[in-house]
């Protein structure tokens, strides 16, 4: 059984808040991508939790998707 593909988009998205330090469950709720695929993709392109440096996330009031695009 195969799913509907990920856009580049979502794949994004998934990866800027891997990095901002959400949870695989947490992304996978926001995304609508499963935590398996998720962890499969980041094992793939090496992302790591909380790979965000501190001054991207100054402003606390910002998620890390919104602090991404700075």
């Amino acid at each position: 059984m195969t799913g509907r593909l990920k856009t580049a988009d979502q794949l994004k998205e998934a990866v800027i808040l891997r990095d901002g330090g959400y949870s695989l469950a947490a992304i996978a709720v926001k995304t609508g991508i499963s935590a398996s695929t998720l962890s499969r993709h980041f094992k793939k392109i090496g992302a790591a939790k909380g790979g965000l440096t501190e001054d991207v996330m100054v402003n606390k009031n910002r998620t890390p998707v919104q602090a991404a695009f700075l």
